[in-house]
C-alpha cells in the first residue's frame, strides 16, 4: 500500500492531478461491487482508470492453474 500512496502523491505533484487508488483483492466475490461502489462514492468524473492487478501467474498458459485463470477471466469480463 505504501508503493501506491507514493506513486500517487508523485503523480499528483508531477502532473497537478487528482489520483485515487483502491487496494482491494479482486478474487474476492464482491470486488466488483465494492470497486464500483468506491467510485461511486468519490463522485468524481473518472477521465482513466487503470486496472494494474496481477495474479502472479507466469510460464505457459497450458501450464497454468485452471482454477487461478478462470478466477481472473470471470473477475475481467464481469462488465
Amino acid at each position: 500500500m505504501q508503493k501506491l500512496k507514493q506513486q500517487q502523491l508523485y503523480l499528483q505533484n508531477q502532473y497537478h492531478v487528482t489520483v485515487n487508488f483502491i487496494a482491494f483483492d479482486l478474487t474476492k466475490e464482491d470486488a466488483t461491487d465494492f470497486i464500483i461502489e468506491q467510485i461511486d462514492n468519490w463522485n468524481i468524473p473518472i477521465d482513466f482508470l487503470v486496472n494494474n492487478a496481477g495474479f502472479n501467474e507466469c510460464g505457459l498458459f497450458s501450464q497454468t492453474d485452471i482454477g487461478s485463470t478462470s478466477c481472473f477471466f470471470l473477475k475481467n469480463n464481469a462488465y
